[in-house]
């Protein structure tokens, strides 16, 4: 079970990699790809590049995350003039860079479900490190890894809570 963290880690940088050139094509695209209703393999592909999880029903659909008016390369866009250009750079920077992928990870999140029990775990050290395996809604168990590796750093790496794959080292929140 645990070799399947670095096998996944692995594709999420393969996956990171792919995104950035072929994002441009998807969000070209987006107006026919969101409406496609046979839902072809392509198109099917092209949207789990884009991020619409920020889009709200009776909304206009949105391309970039404006949370907080943050943007992971925003000292790019604010240099911009506003414009066609800018949005899809808005977009690029927040879909293909940062947050890549998400349409996707609400697919596959959808189909493993939420947590409903840990199988297994093993915990050590002072800070919370743990490694756990989980049963999901669909049955299906995955690993979960978290470290800290000195105070306030935490590595991720593996199936959260809500079912979604989540790689990440950062600062505690």
């Amino acid at each position: 079970m645990f070799i399947l963290l670095p096998i996944f880690a692995l594709l999420e940088i393969i996956k990171r990699i792919v995104t950035i050139p072929f994002f441009p094509i998807a969000y070209f695209c987006r107006e026919s790809i969101r409406e496609d209703k046979d839902t072809s393999v392509l198109c099917k592909i092209l949207l789990f590049l884009l991020d619409d999880s920020i889009n709200e029903i009776g909304k206009p659909p949105l391309d970039y995350c404006t949370y907080a008016g943050k943007e992971p390369l925003g000292f790019i866009t604010e240099r911009l003039p506003e414009g066609k250009f800018k949005e899809f750079a808005r977009a690029w920077n927040w879909g293909a860079f940062r947050n890549n992928t998400i349409n996707f990870m609400i697919w596959t999140q959808n189909k493993i479900g939420a947590k409903v029990e840990v199988l297994s775990r093993k915990q050590w050290g002072t800070e919370p490190s743990f490694y756990e395996v989980r049963k999901f809604a669909s049955g299906i168990k995955l690993p979960y890894f978290e470290c800290w590796p000195w105070k306030g750093f935490r590595i991720q790496l593996g199936w959260i809570s809500s079912g979604r794959w989540q790689s990440q080292a950062r600062t505690k929140p």
